[in-house]
C-alpha cells in the first residue's frame, strides 16, 4: 500500500498546490499550525474538499462570501466616514502601568469609551477603523479575484504528479567508497 501522495492539486479556498490524499482524492490538512504538545492550530477550510482542478463548487461558494464580505466593510468605512457610527473605544495613548512586571514596551496603552474621548482621540479612532475597514475590503476583493482568475485557468485540467525520486543506491557488504564517490 502507497502511503505517500501521487498527485497534488490547488485548494478551493487559499489557491494553494497541496497534496491529494491517495485513499480519498480529498485534500490533505493544510494552512495549519502545530503547537503546545503536537496539536494543530486552525487549519484551511479548503482542506478536505476536492481540488479545484476536479471541482469549483466551493471556490465559487469562497468567491461570493469574498465579495460579500468586501462590500460590508466598505460599507462600514463609509459609515464610519458619514459619522452614521463609531467605534466603541479610542486609545488614549497613555500606557497601563498597573503591572510594574510588564516591560514598558510592552504595557499595552489604555482604551476609554469612545465618548470619554477627546476630539483628537476620536477623531483618530475614526481613521484607524477606517483604514482598517478599507484595507480588510480590498484584502477581500482581491483573494475574491485571485480564486475567480485561478478557477477559470486550471478548473477541469489535470491535478499535478508528483515526481518520484529514485531510491538510494542499494549498501551491500563490500561496497567501499572513496570521498563520497563508489570506489
Amino acid at each position: 500500500m502507497k502511503t505517500t501522495h501521487t498527485h497534488r492539486g490547488h485548494c478551493q479556498a487559499c489557491g494553494a498546490i497541496q497534496a491529494i490524499d491517495n485513499t480519498t482524492g480529498l485534500l490533505a490538512k493544510h494552512g495549519y499550525r502545530v503547537a503546545g504538545f503536537g496539536y494543530f492550530m486552525g487549519v484551511c477550510p479548503g482542506a478536505g474538499h476536492q481540488s479545484l482542478e476536479k471541482e469549483r463548487a466551493y471556490t465559487d461558494f469562497i468567491i461570493a462570501d469574498m465579495r460579500r464580505l468586501a462590500a460590508e466593510y466598505a460599507q462600514h468605512a463609509l459609515d464610519l466616514t458619514a459619522g452614521k457610527i463609531h467605534p466603541d473605544t479610542v486609545d488614549t495613548g497613555v500606557r497601563d502601568d498597573s503591572n510594574p512586571n510588564v516591560p514598558i514596551w510592552k504595557r499595552p496603552t489604555i482604551r476609554v469609551p469612545f465618548a470619554q474621548g477627546t476630539e483628537y482621540q476620536q477623531k483618530r479612532a475614526v481613521e484607524l477603523a477606517v483604514s482598517a475597514a478599507e484595507r480588510e475590503s480590498r484584502a477581500h476583493n482581491v483573494h475574491g479575484d485571485m480564486l475567480a482568475k485561478l478557477a477559470a485557468d486550471i478548473y477541469g485540467k489535470d491535478t499535478l504528479p508528483v515526481k518520484t525520486k529514485e531510491p538510494p543506491a542499494r549498501i551491500y557488504d563490500g561496497l567501499k567508497f572513496n570521498g563520497g564517490a563508489k570506489a
